[in-house]
């Protein structure tokens, strides 16, 4: 088994073991004390996390994170669904899965119709239709608001259908 580190002679910057033995890591190139303990930080290319790069480093991880999880589920549906082989196109057959399994109860919920019209686009949050409030596309909202009614009452017809069986 080859050795793990190498005793050296320590002349860094640490006023407590200089002239004294210490172990440089081959793996890494840190230098320890006899413990294993750092005695010196070893330099890493500016890829220090700071108040001014914190934020961005953070998106940047979720950003790998989401797509790492965005991939495992287009993988997945596209071993049950061949050709959906984009994340869009999984989130389509997610939805179009979820909205033949609410047709298909006995007792489809109104709240379930909107959870599908929303992520279809064709009905707005209710936070994107206060925000869309305030801006030039006041007509789309009411055309959005006129389809979750639309779908509402579909859901509540459903319901009345299934109810008189």
């Amino acid at each position: 088994m080859a050795a793990k580190y190498e005793l050296i002679t320590y002349n860094g910057h640490n006023e407590a073991y200089k002239g004294k033995k210490v172990r440089r890591y081959l793996s890494d190139g840190s230098i320890r004390n006899e413990r294993g303990h750092v005695i010196e930080k070893l330099p890493n290319n500016g890829n220090d996390i700071t108040p001014e790069n914190a934020r961005d480093r953070a998106l940047a991880r979720w950003k790998k994170y989401r797509q790492a999880a965005a991939d495992a589920v287009t993988k997945e549906i596209a071993s049950i669904a061949p050709g959906a082989n984009t994340p869009f196109a999984a989130w389509g057959v997610l939805n179009a899965r979820t909205a033949a399994a609410i047709m298909d109860s006995d007792k489809p919920r109104g709240r379930d119709l909107e959870y599908i019209g929303r992520n279809m686009g064709a009905i707005s949050s209710p936070d994107d239709a206060e925000q869309a409030q305030n801006s030039v596309n006041a007509g789309a909202i009411e055309i959005m608001e006129a389809l979750r009614d639309v779908l509402r009452a579909a859901g509540a017809w459903e319901q009345a259908k299934h109810g008189d069986d």
